[in-house]
């Protein structure tokens, strides 16, 4: 068992890493928007970024719910 200020640190971190995910996924799905209602590219590093960005939320958000699976159940 784990204390109470551990839990949170956790949950925060996690809270982090979804909220990266989804930002980086709706800047992506705005920029597959905007390249086709305006027939204009955008920059390849923004999207590149964007990708890193959502791999990076998933990766820390996928490795603390296995934290929890493991030291809370």
């Amino acid at each position: 068992m784990q204390d109470k200020n551990s839990i949170m640190i956790i949950f925060f971190i996690m809270t982090l890493g979804v909220m990266l995910s989804l930002s980086s996924l709706i800047f992506i799905i705005y920029c597959v928007w905007y390249e086709i209602k305006n027939n204009k590219k955008i920059y390849k590093e923004a999207k590149r970024l964007a990708i890193t960005c959502m791999m990076i939320g998933f990766i820390i958000s996928s490795i603390l719910l296995f934290y929890i699976n493991k030291n809370m159940f």
